[in-house]
């Protein structure tokens, strides 16, 4: 297209025709020059475009282990709660039952009154040891 464009200018510029296609020439360098330049412009934009869905694509990724995660981590702090509160309820209730114990042990642990001891050793000789052991 180059040399046609030289041949003009060289031989042709004095017809009507010749500069016609002169200017006709020059327009089409022109407006290929813009399309090349828009193809190259497109080209890097697809490529920006294809780095840029990469870099999306792994976040997203990222994004879906982290969900994951965090949603393995929240059944496994109910678990472990669940298990707090059974915990709790064991050790209350071992309380309670302990308590009950003390409370009964502290019944058995009353002294006894001096007339039912006399009665005591009264009728059981047996048990004149143990009596005094109380006193």
């Amino acid at each position: 297209m180059f040399k046609a464009l030289l041949f003009l200018l060289n031989k042709g510029y004095k017809s009507p025709v010749s500069l016609l296609m002169i200017i006709l020439m020059g327009f089409l360098g022109i407006t290929q020059y813009q399309a090349q330049k828009r193809d190259y412009e497109l080209f890097t934009l697809t490529q920006q475009n294809a780095v840029y869905l990469e870099q999306l694509r792994q976040e997203q990724e990222a994004a879906k282990e982290m969900r994951e995660k965090i949603y393995e981590m929240q059944q496994r702090i109910q678990i472990l709660a669940q298990e707090k509160n059974d915990l709790n309820n064991q050790f209350h209730n071992a309380l309670l039952a302990i308590s009950n114990d003390l409370q009964k042990d502290q019944c058995a642990v009353q002294p006894i009154s001096d007339s039912l001891l006399k009665w005591l050793s009264s009728t059981n000789p047996t048990s004149s040891t143990a009596s005094t052991a109380n006193k």
